[in-house]
């Protein structure tokens, strides 16, 4: 949106701020990185469920102990896709967590030990479980902040149709001006949504850098 030379240099940034989001690039990959979350947030949330109940399940029987390993240590491969996911989409760099015990030995089990004993580990477990709840909520915004204005900025094109109504509470949009003044209305309530949601995926962003980021460890060697 073009602003006038002379004008304050405060209400370019106000303008710059409430309407720039709409051309933003950085505002897509906010909605594509909300987006993404509800599909992976199910498959994760059904995966782990399955995996873990199996392993406690079979826990009597020892075969279930290896099933629980197994599953524990394949949530860090997801968890650092996770992470180059938030790094490629949001406004985060989330380095790599380095509190992994690393061990000068062939022992499969010294090294099964370095990785169980890190809490990246957990965390990233963690982040995964809770990705299912964070994708719920953010599908549903997403949804509701693009149907709802789409709704209005369409309704001139069928305000007069008996078969959709358009409107909040008792007030349905059924003549010309209401249909224009719809517009408007969707209008605004798109640059709400828009800004709403770069603050949820804010959010998101500073969620996955708590959990999958490093906490300020270093790589340690043990002699065995």
């Amino acid at each position: 949106m073009n602003e006038p030379a002379n004008a304050p240099r405060s209400e370019r940034l106000t303008t710059e701020y409430v309407f720039g989001v709409v051309v933003d690039p950085q505002t897509y990959r906010n909605l594509l990185y909300l987006t993404l979350s509800f599909p992976l947030g199910i498959a994760y949330f059904v995966a782990l469920t399955f995996g873990l109940a199996l392993g406690m399940g079979l826990a009597v029987v020892v075969i279930g102990i290896p099933i629980l390993i197994a599953v524990v240590l394949a949530s860090r491969p997801v968890a650092a896709f996770e992470r180059l996911l938030a790094n490629r989409l949001l406004t985060v760099e989330i380095p790599p967590p380095a509190d992994v015990r690393t061990v000068e030995t062939d022992e499969v089990w010294a090294t099964l030990r370095g990785y169980l004993g890190a809490a990246s580990t957990w965390r990233g477990l963690a982040f995964l479980y809770l990705k299912f709840w964070v994708g719920v909520f953010s599908f549903v915004l997403v949804v509701v902040g693009i149907v709802v204005p789409l709704a209005f900025l369409t309704a001139p094109l069928h305000y007069d149709n008996p078969d959709v109504l358009i409107g909040v509470g008792p007030w349905i949009i059924d003549t010309v001006p209401e249909a224009i003044f719809g517009v408007f209305l969707g209008a605004g309530l798109g640059i709400f949504f828009l800004h709403l949601l770069n603050a949820v995926a804010w959010l998101s962003g500073l969620f996955a850098t708590l959990l999958l980021g490093s906490r300020g460890h270093t790589d340690r060697t043990a002699q065995e």
